[in-house]
């Protein structure tokens, strides 16, 4: 049994300061043509959500090679399952919020630098 996971890519400096333009139409193509299905992305933020039946590790490596070799430039790029993100939103404590005084955000750490998984 192929076991399909949900993943979202999350690409790194891209589209900022008119530097690194990359545009998601092309994006989707891309994915499209590593094997990849359900392909969203959001906005013009370099964020992809797509599926694969490809270990984690696979696709992220995939895509960085694919996308260096198309664009001439490195883009890191971070890929994280729906598990992971779901389990972060999990452990968003309940009284963070985002209004006027106050506004809530995630970093997602590339796994060099996430030392939770070196000492957690």
């Amino acid at each position: 049994m192929v076991l399909i996971v949900k993943y979202i890519a999350l690409l790194r400096g891209i589209n900022v300061g008119g530097n690194h333009k990359v545009s998601m139409m092309k994006l989707k193509e891309v994915f499209h043509s590593l094997g990849y299905a359900s392909i969203s992305t959001y906005l013009n933020t370099g964020n992809v959500i797509f599926t694969s039946d490809q270990s984690q590790e696979h696709v992220q490596n995939q895509i960085q090679t694919c996308l260096l070799h198309l664009f001439s430039f490195e883009i890191p790029t971070l890929v994280k399952s729906q598990k992971e993100v779901q389990f972060i939103e999990q452990s968003v404590p309940q009284n963070w919020e985002n209004n006027q005084e106050y506004k809530t955000d995630v970093g997602y750490l590339f796994p060099e630098s996430d030392f939770s998984r070196n000492f957690g």
